[in-house]
This record gives C-alpha cells, sequence and structure tokens, in this order.
C-alpha cells in the first residue's frame, strides 16, 4: 500500500509485508532500494518532483498467521476436550 501526504507531496509513505517475515524485512527496507525504486518510479511517473519514499514494515500477515495459530490451537483443545467428555459419559464395560 503506498500513502502519498501533505500538500506538497514531499513524501510517499510505502507499507511493505511478505509472507517470509523478517528475512526479508530488512531486504525490503533497505535504503538503498529506496534510491533505485525511487529513480525507477520518477522516470515512469510524470510529476514535477517526485516523492522521497519512506518504508514502513506492515505487520498484518504476521499478526494474521498468529491469530490462525490460535484458533486452530483452541480448536485442538476443544476437539480433546469434547473425546474427554465423550470418555467419560460412556460406562465403562468390565
Amino acid at each position: 500500500m503506498v500513502m502519498i501526504k501533505g500538500r506538497e507531496l514531499y513524501y510517499a509513505s510505502i507499507y511493505v509485508s511478505a509472507i517470509e517475515g523478517d528475512e526479508v524485512r530488512e531486504v525490503l527496507l533497505d535504503k538503498a532500494a529506496s534510491g533505485y525504486l525511487r529513480r525507477s518510479l520518477s522516470q515512469s511517473i510524470e510529476l514535477r518532483t517526485f516523492p522521497k519514499l519512506r518504508f514502513y514494515w506492515d505487520p498484518t500477515p504476521e499478526n494474521a498467521a498468529r491469530v490462525e495459530f490460535l484458533l486452530d490451537q483452541l480448536k485442538a483443545e476443544r476437539t480433546a476436550e469434547e473425546v474427554e467428555d465423550e470418555d467419560k459419559a460412556q460406562p465403562s464395560e468390565e
């Protein structure tokens, strides 16, 4: 996602995310990449002055993965409890 804020369009905020997480994070947020991207974009987008790029890490995919993990864990616990309850409800044959 890209947001350009301010009257002068001096900065463009770019929110970056990757499924791989921290391994890719450092590469994507590298300042050297900022200059390369700014130069490449300025050649294809016509603006009087091209905004400086500011990169921010978007943790949404990581948060979503964590929520899915917790939901799976909860589901497994409930299934285990249901099996225990069924075992207790059935009289044992001796």
